[in-house]
């Protein structure tokens, strides 16, 4: 099992957008999988993609608001902060997302008063 804490705070993957020219992944996103990617490839060193089916769990965690209207985070679908992470994995941390089998997200508050990160293990799993 690999575990991963990256001290930035968790976005959603956008969707693409049409322009003048075609479709194309909005800077912000397109900024943040690059950010995540290098953090991940610094952690792994040496280390190949791992190859075959996976298991991901993963929290996203944000820094309260001052006064939060509810007990957890409202902005943004766990699914699409998953989505992001995946997607910035992709030829790091595994070959592809088409690996992951088992996924698991949570978005919370950090309590203590920690700042917003994203911490997830990574497990090869037999099926």
């Amino acid at each position: 099992m690999l575990k991963f804490t990256l001290p930035i705070k968790p976005q959603v993957k956008q969707r693409a957008r049409i322009g003048k020219w075609g479709a194309f992944t909005p800077r912000q996103t397109v900024l943040f999988e690059r950010t995540v990617a290098s953090m991940v490839r610094a952690l792994m060193g040496n280390q190949k993609p791992l190859t075959g089916p996976l298991k991901l769990s993963a929290r996203f965690i944000f820094k309260p608001a001052k006064k939060p209207s509810r007990s957890y985070p409202s902005k943004g679908d766990t699914s699409n902060f998953l989505k992001a992470l995946e997607d910035a994995c992709n030829g790091v941390l595994f070959v592809d997302d088409v690996q992951l089998v088992e996924v698991n997200g949570h978005k919370l508050y950090d309590m203590a008063g920690g700042e917003s990160r994203i911490e997830f293990t990574v497990e090869e799993i037999t099926l």
